[in-house]
């Protein structure tokens, strides 16, 4: 009986070793799992934000002008500017006017051009920046009265 329960002893001892084992693995793979679920969702996460900036880059770094139109993009001291020349508008009342949309490090603002009749002229609007930020033209976009 003594051999008998020392077998038994031994036997659950083995099979309680190896559980325990078993579950130290299971728990690890879980917490390798959970680790690489966060770094999954990290993942989509990113991939998601630069997908909506994508997304919305296309509407304002489009940049072309209406018809009948030129833009002409130029530099001047600590930023840049654009001018709009149009020769004819479909639509009445016929004036027009550039808007700039202007960026400087984490700033963003729009800058307004001048009414104008078209053949008569462009509008321009000009971009400035700060003492030490140089401003620039990162879209514009023409509106009629």
């Amino acid at each position: 009986m003594n051999v008998t329960g020392c077998v038994l002893f031994s036997l659950a001892r083995l099979i309680v070793s190896n559980c325990c084992a078993w579950l130290r693995s299971v728990r690890h793979r879980f917490e390798r799992g959970e680790q690489m679920r966060r770094k999954l969702a990290a993942l989509v996460a990113s991939v998601i934000s630069v997908g909506t900036i994508m997304i919305g880059l296309p509407a304002s770094a489009r940049d072309l002008p209406p018809p009948y139109c030129d833009a002409y993009r130029y530099s001047i001291l600590a930023g840049q500017g654009i001018s709009v020349f149009c020769d004819y508008l479909p639509y009445p009342p016929y004036l027009y006017r550039v808007v700039a949309h202007c960026a400087a490090g984490s700033s963003f603002w729009y800058e307004l051009g001048y009414w104008v009749e078209p053949g008569f002229g462009p509008s321009s609007a000009e971009c400035q920046g700060g003492l030490l930020s140089v401003a620039r033209v990162v879209g514009y976009h023409v509106d009629e009265r």
